[in-house]
């Protein structure tokens, strides 16, 4: 209840504090004082900041990078927002996190997951094949009673620049589908929102000016990325 009535102020300072300017488009307000498994793509360091200060509500963040969590002052941030932390090669600790997500939504709160699990660093693929996790916390709450909705938010910036765009589709009922056509619906629809950021504000760029290693000019890019990061040990 806390976390719920201090969220607004916070995702205020989050929105100021983030180094990038945060643009969102066309976002339709949800139900109120519903809960929803928002789902995020997953590429660059502010992605996270720009999620919470997204949503127009609630949402504890599903976090599993244990190096941030030991070693990130900002992180502390995310614990006062709420944060799920699951250490990804440990199995109890992934299976704890599931009856810890239902829990939180049976209470009134959100929950903001990135299926993909680890940033696209994929030169061609918009979004990876995603983790079973929200059709899973989805579904297992649909036997419980509880109809909830998994929403798609896509995330873009171009390198260097400074500000991050985000879009944000309808709720899916991905429940009403079996595992594989559930995943199959979301990543459609985070692929289709993040194609059209990309149609939006990525710049053009001819294919001869690329050379004749594409793939090793887009990592560098990326190492930039990870290079932003508080990293303390080999992540």
């Amino acid at each position: 209840k806390v976390r719920r009535f201090i969220s607004p102020i916070l995702r205020k300072i989050v929105n100021i504090a983030c180094v990038r300017k945060i643009v969102l488009e066309g976002y339709k307000k949800k139900k109120k004082d519903t809960p929803y498994i928002f789902t995020s793509t997953h590429d660059f360091k502010h992605d996270v900041h720009a999620a919470i200060a997204s949503m127009d509500r609630h949402g504890y963040l599903l976090e599993g990078t244990t190096n941030h969590v030991d070693y990130n002052p900002e992180f502390y941030a995310v614990f006062i927002n709420g944060l799920i932390h699951v250490d990804r090669f440990d199995e109890k600790s992934r299976k704890e996190s599931v009856p810890k997500m239902e829990r939180i939504i049976k209470s009134g709160s959100s929950i903001m997951m990135y299926p993909e699990g680890s940033w696209n660093n994929h030169e061609s693929m918009p979004v990876l094949p995603l983790f079973k996790g929200p059709y899973l916390v989805a579904n297992n709450l649909k036997k419980q009673g509880y109809n909830v909705k998994v929403v798609p938010m896509a995330q873009y910036q171009n390198f260097d620049e400074k500000e991050v765009y985000v879009k944000v589709g309808e709720p899916i009922d991905i429940a009403s589908y079996d595992s594989k056509e559930g995943l199959i619906k979301l990543r459609d629809a985070l692929a289709t929102l993040k194609w059209e950021l990309m149609e939006e504000h990525a710049p053009r760029v001819k294919r001869e000016d690329l050379g004749n290693d594409p793939r090793s000019l887009f990592l560098k890019e990326r190492e930039k990325e990870y290079l932003r990061g508080n990293w303390k040990d080999d992540c």
